[in-house]
């Protein structure tokens, strides 16, 4: 069976915005923890490009994947939006009877999987 990765680019539906993801490829190594025990301090918070945290597992010279086992790194890049009425990854605290409560605004991420026939 062959699966086809989608990004999220906001074409799945009305209330998400896309999350213009980075994807990194690496092969899957035994004795490696990529993200296993060190996922907080793989990477700094929030660069601009590419250097998101996976990269440090990429070799300088890439490594084949043909015939192994691999590791999908999809690294959603949100923008928060606090905007009335348009709020969209964004949480704040109100004041709702009485008492404080948060209030969310939640965002869509991820990719779509979807199973592709292959061609015979």
């Amino acid at each position: 069976m062959t699966y086809a990765m989608i990004p999220n680019m906001g074409q799945f539906g009305k209330t998400e915005r896309g999350d213009n993801a980075f994807v990194y490829l690496t092969k899957f190594k035994e004795t490696a923890e990529e993200g296993e025990s060190d996922l907080p301090a793989i990477g700094t918070c929030c660069n601009l490009d590419f250097r998101q945290g996976p990269e440090n597992f990429i070799e300088s010279i890439p490594e084949e994947i043909d015939d192994h086992e691999m590791v999908i790194w999809y690294v959603p890049k949100l923008t928060n939006d606090n905007t009335p009425c348009k709020e969209y990854c964004w949480a704040e605290m109100k004041t709702i009877n009485g008492v404080l409560k948060p209030l969310t605004f939640p965002c869509l991420s991820g990719p779509l999987f979807k199973i592709v026939e292959n061609e015979k």
